[in-house]
């Protein structure tokens, strides 16, 4: 390996420790501040985000992202594993009831 490849690792390993410590920054917030987060597994959900992330975006790409665009990505996968932990709590019959309500919905909008 060259000495400019080692350097390019490291690098791209400096860049991504700093994403990681962003993004779970931003998850602890959430979790501490918002009750239907509270449940959520903090180093779950900062592997996938991490995991997420890194599919859509290139290491400059979330390193340059404004704090405000990466919460708000953070925000809305947060509340959809937050949705998909209380779906599964449900009963059958809860669950045909909640279907119901989603399908009224799609039909209005």
């Amino acid at each position: 390996m060259s000495q400019l490849s080692i350097q390019s690792d490291l690098v791209e390993d400096k860049i991504q420790a700093r994403l990681v410590h962003r993004v779970a920054s931003i998850i602890d917030y959430f979790i501490k501040n918002e009750s239907l987060l509270e449940d959520l597994n903090r180093d779950e959900m900062v592997a996938y985000l991490m995991k997420l992330l890194s599919q859509n975006f290139s290491s400059s790409e979330l390193e340059m992202m404004s704090d405000e665009n990466l919460t708000q990505k953070i925000r809305q996968v947060l509340g959809v594993q937050a949705m998909a932990g209380m779906l599964k709590d449900l009963t059958a019959e809860q669950m045909a009831e909640f279907d119901a309500v989603i399908a009224s919905f799609r039909q209005k909008y």
